[in-house]
């Protein structure tokens, strides 16, 4: 039976457990779509295989991988094409120490571990007990899904060693769009360069330089077309083609929305 608790101010400036229960997907059930929610949710998957994203980053749920789900991230999710049943053990907890205990072992933005069969047990103890001591037994309860989760950030070490440092996927990012700022670049040939989702690598892209990636590259070939205009040796059209815009009308259109001037004003403001 699902277990519900009305959690008061002071037990959510810790880290307590809302809620527990079993969810069991067939073919008609409806896919979950949610712009945040009010706690965080922990997905354990028992049977088949589920499908989802966070902010656009493609998750896959087979047997025992474990989904965290953030309250404050758009997200939703599926039974898989073609899976007759999905089911899973889902926890859903909050508290002001989360996104510390999260950060603490390496989960932040880690949103789906697979391999996590040796938290199955204390997943399981939590659920007991909570059903035997109902809202008494939350401390309990809670201590050993903090364990739960440690268990969960060994399964997910080898995942994130995979992953590329943020700081070197931002370089390699920066080294492609300098290296192509000649040609036609998309988010999605950038993400292929540096082997990882377009959602991924535009969300740290971001986050380390206040920009998107495809700005970044409108603000390089810019900075170029101004010192090539400024040396005088080329025409427009032929500076557009250098920093990957072979149609002039495009190239002026770009230039004049990130400098507030045509190429040809520019040309002759110099």
């Amino acid at each position: 039976m699902p277990f519900y608790a009305s959690l008061s101010e002071q037990e959510r400036k810790h880290l307590a457990i809302d809620s527990v229960g079993y969810s069991r997907w067939a073919p008609w059930r409806r896919h979950v779509r949610r712009d945040g929610w009010h706690t965080n949710q922990f997905m354990y998957t028992l049977v088949g295989e589920g499908v989802g994203d966070v902010e656009g980053e493609s998750l896959t749920a087979a047997l025992d991988t474990v989904w965290l789900m953030p309250k404050t991230k758009r997200h939703n999710y599926r039974g898989a094409p073609g899976c007759t049943l999905w089911e899973y053990r889902w926890i859903e907890f909050d508290g002001d120490l989360v996104p510390g205990i999260l950060s603490m072992l390496n989960l932040t933005d880690t949103y789906a571990i697979p391999n996590c069969s040796d938290a199955l047990p204390l997943i399981d103890e939590v659920v007991a007990i909570l059903d035997t001591g109902g809202h008494g037994a939350l401390p309990e309860a809670a201590t050993l899904f903090v364990h739960a989760l440690s268990v969960v950030a060994r399964c997910a070490r080898p995942l994130q060693q995979r992953r590329p440092p943020l700081q070197r996927l931002d370089q390699a990012a920066k080294r492609y769009l300098h290296d192509h700022m000649h040609r036609p670049v998309t988010l999605s040939m950038v993400a292929a360069a540096v082997r990882v989702s377009p959602q991924h690598v535009s969300r740290v892209f971001k986050k380390r330089n206040g920009m998107s990636p495809m700005a970044y590259l409108r603000r390089i070939r810019v900075d170029q077309a101004k010192s090539l205009l400024a040396k005088g040796r080329l025409n427009i059209s032929e500076v557009g083609r250098l920093v990957g815009y072979p149609v002039l009308p495009h190239f002026s259109r770009m230039f004049k929305r990130e400098t507030g001037l045509s190429p040809r004003a520019y040309v002759r403001q110099l």
